[in-house]
């Protein structure tokens, strides 16, 4: 009995181990967001600081705005896609996040948010299924609880 726990522990405790760390997957999004990003009427810097997932959107080298929302209210995450970029776009319950709009450098509105979006290029075709596998990693060491929603839809 004793060695058939002790086995089962050994077991369990190996497949634990091998699993990604909290850091290590918040790394990892940021990492390909970075490396695939889309030009699209400005620039977007995406960071995971203190629990959240802060976008950052840049026009003509100034801040436009900031969205954050908390990585554990993240309830749902949808995908779109088309032959240009992929969107992840994470949502939770309530108006969780926040909305900041610049003008000149300064915070003009603050307004509360129920998503934000991760856009990334279609050039890695393996990142519309293991992005959303990662995020929902991070949302579940993060103690939130998300479904994935794929939004693309075939007419046949």
């Amino acid at each position: 009995m004793k060695k058939s726990f002790c086995l089962i522990f050994l077991i369990v405790f190996s497949f634990i181990s091998f699993a990604q760390s909290k850091e290590e997957t918040a790394n990892w999004i940021i990492s390909k967001t970075s490396e695939h990003q889309v030009d699209l009427a400005g620039k977007r810097n995406y960071f995971i600081y203190e629990g959240e997932i802060i976008m950052e959107w840049y026009i003509d080298d100034k801040i436009a705005y900031t969205k954050t929302l908390p990585i554990k209210s993240i309830t749902e995450i949808k995908i779109d896609s088309d032959k240009n970029r992929i969107q992840f776009i994470l949502s939770c319950k309530d108006y969780c996040g926040k909305d900041k709009k610049y003008i000149n450098d300064k915070i003009d509105k603050i307004e509360n948010v129920k998503s934000i979006i991760i856009m990334i290029d279609a050039n890695d075709e393996t990142l519309i299924n293991r992005m959303p596998k990662s995020i929902l990693h991070l949302i579940k060491l993060s103690g939130g609880l998300a479904k994935l929603i794929n939004q693309k839809k075939e007419p046949f």
